[in-house]
């Protein structure tokens, strides 16, 4: 299980925590695994987080389940219309750039109210894990 960071106090929480430890934070977690977005991207797990929403690891149901990372802004989000913008920037400009290190996006999505962007599912350590290790 990775690890995120409450947007209010930048501890470390659960992806799949409710509430921050620290702070008590009500983290708006409204999805669980099982839920279903454009009615293709069946929910498996919580995989980070971070201040704009949630990055879960879910089955494409179209593409033979294949494995996609679906990044959902949070439901407090939803009629922000800067922080939809930013999402949806984030598209155009990473899928202009190429590298190894930079994780292809897919494409923006809108699904009952959701926002988000579906990406390649990369396995392994996050960064933040990575970096942590090192120090």
């Amino acid at each position: 299980m990775l690890v995120g960071e409450c947007p209010e106090c930048d501890a470390p929480v659960d992806p799949n925590s409710e509430t921050c430890e620290k702070c008590g934070l009500q983290l708006d977690l409204q999805l669980k695994p099982g839920d279903r977005l454009a009615g293709r991207f069946v929910l498996r797990e919580g995989i980070g987080r971070g201040g704009a929403g949630q990055v879960w690891l879910a089955e494409d149901e179209q593409l033979d389940n294949s494995p996609t990372a679906c990044k959902v802004l949070r439901p407090s989000l939803h009629d922000n219309r800067h922080a939809v913008a930013d999402l949806k920037r984030e598209v155009l400009v990473t899928r202009k750039l190429r590298h190894p290190n930079i994780v292809p996006v897919f494409t923006y999505w809108e699904d009952d109210n959701r926002h988000f962007i579906s990406m390649e599912y990369i396995d392994g350590p996050s960064m933040d894990r990575e970096l942590s290790e090192r120090s």
